[in-house]
């Protein structure tokens, strides 16, 4: 666990755009708020965001035995942007960062620095 919360850090340090890092494991949430942001959402709030991240993805892994392997899912609020990238075949990534970023770049960063573990 200790890990992933030092990987949830290592995600925040990516871009200063990157306001939550979160990583779904094994049915617990391990995450990181970056220092000084008032989250915008309360811890079950947080919780039922994931409960439907992980059901959506589960869909997603359904159809891409047809249309390959998802890679990330990204939504666009008035505030944030919320991505979820697989961890592993069980496990995922969310993050959410400001509405004013390089999105796509932010989602490259997270899958390379994912590499590394």
């Amino acid at each position: 666990m200790n890990d992933l919360t030092d990987f949830c850090k290592d995600i925040l340090r990516l871009d200063p755009k990157i306001r939550f890092a979160g990583v779904y494991f094994q049915g617990d949430l391990i995450s990181k708020i970056r220092d000084g942001l008032e989250p915008l959402l309360n811890r079950e709030e947080t919780k039922m965001s994931l409960n439907g991240a992980v059901i959506r993805w589960t869909s997603r892994k359904v159809l891409g035995r047809k249309l390959g392997e998802p890679k990330f899912a990204l939504a666009q609020y008035d505030k944030v942007f919320r991505v979820t990238l697989p961890l592993d075949d069980n496990n995922l990534i969310l993050v959410s960062t400001d509405i004013e970023c390089d999105i796509l770049d932010i989602i490259n960063k997270i899958q390379e620095l994912k590499k590394k573990i």
